[in-house]
Protein backbone atom coordinates (compact mmCIF):
# COMPACT_ATOMS: atom_id res chain seq x y z
CA UNK A 1 0.00 0.00 0.00
CA UNK A 2 3.17 2.69 0.95
CA UNK A 3 4.58 2.00 -2.63
CA UNK A 4 1.00 1.93 -4.69
CA UNK A 5 0.51 5.35 -2.71
CA UNK A 6 -0.70 7.28 -5.96
CA UNK A 7 -1.17 10.90 -5.01
CA UNK A 8 2.27 10.49 -4.53
CA UNK A 9 3.43 8.96 -7.89
CA UNK A 10 1.14 11.85 -9.09
CA UNK A 11 2.47 14.97 -7.44
CA UNK A 12 6.33 13.50 -7.67
CA UNK A 13 5.28 12.97 -11.89
CA UNK A 14 3.82 16.41 -12.20
CA UNK A 15 6.62 17.95 -10.46
CA UNK A 16 8.97 16.38 -12.87
CA UNK A 17 7.18 16.53 -16.10
CA UNK A 18 6.86 19.87 -15.30
CA UNK A 19 10.79 20.59 -14.46
CA UNK A 20 11.45 18.20 -17.55
CA UNK A 21 9.43 20.88 -19.82
CA UNK A 22 11.04 23.60 -17.89
CA UNK A 23 14.38 22.22 -18.73
CA UNK A 24 14.16 22.08 -22.57
CA UNK A 25 12.17 25.18 -23.22
CA UNK A 26 14.84 27.35 -21.14
CA UNK A 27 17.75 26.22 -23.68
CA UNK A 28 15.70 26.05 -26.81
CA UNK A 29 14.23 30.04 -26.01
CA UNK A 30 17.36 31.09 -24.11
CA UNK A 31 19.95 29.75 -25.52
CA UNK A 32 19.20 28.52 -28.51
CA UNK A 33 20.72 25.21 -27.83
CA UNK A 34 19.95 22.10 -30.29
CA UNK A 35 17.21 19.71 -29.34
CA UNK A 36 19.40 16.96 -28.61
CA UNK A 37 21.72 19.05 -25.50
CA UNK A 38 18.43 20.24 -24.68
CA UNK A 39 17.11 17.00 -23.71
CA UNK A 40 20.17 16.12 -21.23
CA UNK A 41 19.62 20.00 -19.47
CA UNK A 42 15.85 18.72 -18.97
CA UNK A 43 17.55 15.60 -17.60
CA UNK A 44 19.04 17.50 -15.15
CA UNK A 45 16.23 19.75 -14.24
CA UNK A 46 13.86 16.98 -13.93
CA UNK A 47 15.96 13.85 -12.53
CA UNK A 48 15.94 14.68 -8.90
CA UNK A 49 19.16 11.93 -7.99
CA UNK A 50 16.80 10.36 -5.56
CA UNK A 51 19.78 7.35 -5.24
CA UNK A 52 22.37 9.20 -4.60
CA UNK A 53 21.44 12.44 -2.87
CA UNK A 54 18.36 12.09 -1.71
CA UNK A 55 18.40 8.97 -0.10
CA UNK A 56 21.67 9.28 1.96
CA UNK A 57 19.92 12.52 3.12
CA UNK A 58 16.78 11.03 4.13
CA UNK A 59 18.37 8.35 5.46
CA UNK A 60 19.87 10.40 7.69
CA UNK A 61 16.89 12.82 8.43
CA UNK A 62 13.95 10.89 8.22
CA UNK A 63 14.96 7.83 8.13
CA UNK A 64 11.48 6.09 8.79
CA UNK A 65 10.21 7.23 5.22
CA UNK A 66 13.72 6.73 3.09
CA UNK A 67 13.34 3.36 1.91
CA UNK A 68 9.35 3.54 0.74
CA UNK A 69 10.15 7.20 -0.48
CA UNK A 70 12.92 5.99 -2.38
CA UNK A 71 10.73 3.37 -4.09
CA UNK A 72 8.39 5.83 -5.07
CA UNK A 73 10.76 8.18 -7.04
CA UNK A 74 12.22 5.29 -8.65
CA UNK A 75 9.47 3.94 -9.78
CA UNK A 76 8.54 7.81 -11.31
CA UNK A 77 11.86 8.32 -12.20
CA UNK A 78 12.93 4.98 -14.50
CA UNK A 79 9.62 3.65 -15.24
CA UNK A 80 8.03 7.35 -16.69
CA UNK A 81 11.20 10.24 -16.69
CA UNK A 82 14.40 7.98 -17.73
CA UNK A 83 12.19 5.91 -20.61
CA UNK A 84 10.35 9.26 -22.00
CA UNK A 85 14.27 11.33 -21.61
CA UNK A 86 15.84 8.35 -23.41
CA UNK A 87 13.18 8.49 -26.62
CA UNK A 88 13.40 12.12 -26.53
CA UNK A 89 16.78 11.90 -26.78
CA UNK A 90 17.14 8.84 -29.60
CA UNK A 91 14.25 11.00 -31.71
CA UNK A 92 16.88 13.91 -31.86
CA UNK A 93 19.98 12.27 -32.20
CA UNK A 94 18.65 11.09 -35.46
CA UNK A 95 17.11 14.23 -36.62
CA UNK A 96 13.53 13.50 -35.68
CA UNK A 97 13.32 10.30 -36.90
CA UNK A 98 14.17 8.56 -33.91
CA UNK A 99 10.62 7.19 -32.88
CA UNK A 100 11.78 4.01 -34.81
CA UNK A 101 14.25 3.00 -32.32
CA UNK A 102 11.59 3.14 -29.86
CA UNK A 103 10.92 -0.44 -29.77
CA UNK A 104 14.27 -1.18 -29.76
CA UNK A 105 14.83 1.20 -26.88
CA UNK A 106 11.76 -0.48 -24.77
CA UNK A 107 13.16 -3.81 -25.22
CA UNK A 108 16.62 -2.59 -23.64
CA UNK A 109 15.05 -0.82 -20.72
CA UNK A 110 13.09 -4.50 -20.10
CA UNK A 111 16.16 -5.89 -19.66
CA UNK A 112 17.50 -3.19 -17.05
CA UNK A 113 18.60 -4.67 -13.90
CA UNK A 114 17.10 -1.71 -12.53
CA UNK A 115 13.77 -2.22 -13.80
CA UNK A 116 13.93 -5.82 -13.65
CA UNK A 117 14.46 -5.44 -9.70
CA UNK A 118 11.55 -2.88 -9.42
CA UNK A 119 9.10 -4.77 -10.96
CA UNK A 120 9.84 -7.75 -8.63
CA UNK A 121 10.43 -6.05 -5.77
CA UNK A 122 6.63 -4.77 -6.23
CA UNK A 123 5.28 -8.23 -7.30
CA UNK A 124 6.99 -9.68 -4.10
CA UNK A 125 5.45 -6.99 -2.20
CA UNK A 126 1.62 -7.40 -4.11
CA UNK A 127 1.51 -11.36 -3.53
CA UNK A 128 3.24 -10.72 0.12
CA UNK A 129 5.85 -13.73 -0.34
CA UNK A 130 8.16 -14.03 2.61
CA UNK A 131 11.92 -14.28 1.50
CA UNK A 132 14.17 -16.52 3.28
CA UNK A 133 15.55 -14.26 6.63
CA UNK A 134 18.83 -14.75 5.62
CA UNK A 135 18.74 -13.06 2.18
CA UNK A 136 16.48 -10.18 4.70
CA UNK A 137 19.59 -9.98 6.62
CA UNK A 138 22.34 -9.72 3.84
CA UNK A 139 19.69 -7.30 2.14
CA UNK A 140 19.36 -4.91 5.01
CA UNK A 141 23.01 -4.89 5.84
CA UNK A 142 23.33 -3.60 1.87
CA UNK A 143 20.83 -1.02 2.28
CA UNK A 144 22.46 0.07 5.76
CA UNK A 145 25.75 0.66 4.06
CA UNK A 146 24.03 2.41 1.19
CA UNK A 147 23.85 5.75 2.23
CA UNK A 148 27.21 6.47 3.43
CA UNK A 149 28.26 4.77 0.05
CA UNK A 150 26.67 6.52 -2.30
CA UNK A 151 27.90 10.16 -0.98
CA UNK A 152 30.84 9.01 -1.62
CA UNK A 153 30.58 8.04 -5.11
CA UNK A 154 28.89 11.42 -5.62
CA UNK A 155 31.89 13.32 -4.38
CA UNK A 156 34.36 11.21 -6.04
CA UNK A 157 32.68 11.69 -9.18
CA UNK A 158 32.23 15.53 -8.84
CA UNK A 159 36.44 16.12 -8.01
CA UNK A 160 38.49 17.68 -10.93
CA UNK A 161 35.24 19.35 -12.23
CA UNK A 162 35.78 22.68 -13.43
CA UNK A 163 33.89 25.15 -11.63
CA UNK A 164 35.30 28.11 -13.51
CA UNK A 165 32.69 29.54 -15.94
CA UNK A 166 29.86 27.04 -15.68
CA UNK A 167 27.56 29.17 -13.88
CA UNK A 168 25.27 30.54 -15.97
CA UNK A 169 25.43 27.07 -18.38
CA UNK A 170 24.01 25.06 -15.19
CA UNK A 171 21.61 27.82 -13.54
CA UNK A 172 18.72 26.51 -15.89
CA UNK A 173 19.26 23.25 -14.70
CA UNK A 174 19.65 24.12 -11.07
CA UNK A 175 16.39 26.86 -11.51
CA UNK A 176 13.99 23.41 -13.05
CA UNK A 177 16.13 21.47 -9.88
CA UNK A 178 15.16 23.69 -7.01
CA UNK A 179 12.18 25.75 -8.03
CA UNK A 180 10.16 24.53 -10.72
CA UNK A 181 10.63 20.70 -9.28
CA UNK A 182 9.21 21.33 -5.97
CA UNK A 183 6.74 23.56 -7.04
CA UNK A 184 5.51 21.05 -9.86
CA UNK A 185 5.22 18.70 -6.81
CA UNK A 186 2.90 20.98 -4.74
CA UNK A 187 0.34 21.35 -7.88
CA UNK A 188 0.33 17.98 -8.03
CA UNK A 189 -0.74 17.34 -4.33
CA UNK A 190 -3.02 19.34 -5.33
CA UNK A 191 -4.50 18.06 -8.32
CA UNK A 192 -4.66 14.44 -6.29
CA UNK A 193 -6.77 16.21 -3.49
CA UNK A 194 -9.09 17.57 -6.80
CA UNK A 195 -9.30 14.32 -8.22
CA UNK A 196 -10.25 12.72 -5.00
CA UNK A 197 -7.03 10.29 -4.57
CA UNK A 198 -5.85 9.43 -1.14
CA UNK A 199 -4.19 12.30 1.07
CA UNK A 200 -0.79 12.11 0.49
CA UNK A 201 0.64 11.64 4.60
CA UNK A 202 2.45 14.99 5.46
CA UNK A 203 5.72 13.20 6.53
CA UNK A 204 6.12 12.38 2.50
CA UNK A 205 5.56 15.73 2.23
Amino acid sequence: ADILNTGYLLAYATGSLLALGFGYLSGTIVKGRAPLANTFFAMGSSCSNSGFVGYPILMLTLPSIAGVTLALNMMVENLLMIPMLLTIAEHNRHGGEGWKTLGKLIRKLATTPLIIAMVAAVTIATLEVSLPSMLVRTIDRIAAASGALSLFVIGGTLVGLPIHGIGKTVMPIVAGKLFIHPLGVAVGISLAAIIGLAPIDPAFQ
